[in-house]
């Protein structure tokens, strides 16, 4: 069996917000890095495959950040229609509160 790598070009929030519907290259994935419901919208409108939605707990990698929570993170989620993941601050026990909140799955680079 052949194992195929998956690629995604990342989008941080200022690049995706000064995309239109259209922009994206044909055949290639993006994943938007977003941190507010507008550019969640961005990112479903201009067809990006998945969002990293941050920081949803308190991160030690932007400790100036504020953190959403999982009740905005929530009702942010269920607002778009395409894969979300939850970043910042996680660890593996929150996959199952990701779920819970209408997340697709979590990302981070400290507990992997």
């Amino acid at each position: 069996i052949q194992q195929q790598a998956i690629s995604a070009i990342h989008l941080k929030q200022p690049q995706l917000m000064a995309l239109k519907p259209g922009d994206l290259q044909i055949g290639k994935r993006y994943i938007a890095a977003c941190h507010d419901l507008a550019s969640m919208q961005q990112a479903q409108n201009i067809g990006c495959d998945a969002i990293l939605l941050s920081p949803v707990l308190p991160t030690a990698t932007h400790p100036e950040a504020v953190a959403l929570g999982w009740e905005q993170f929530k009702c942010w989620v269920s607002q778009v229609e395409i894969p979300v993941f939850a970043l910042g601050g996680m660890q593996a026990g929150d996959l199952a509160i990701a779920k819970e909140q209408g997340g697709y799955g979590i990302a981070g680079m400290r507990f992997l």
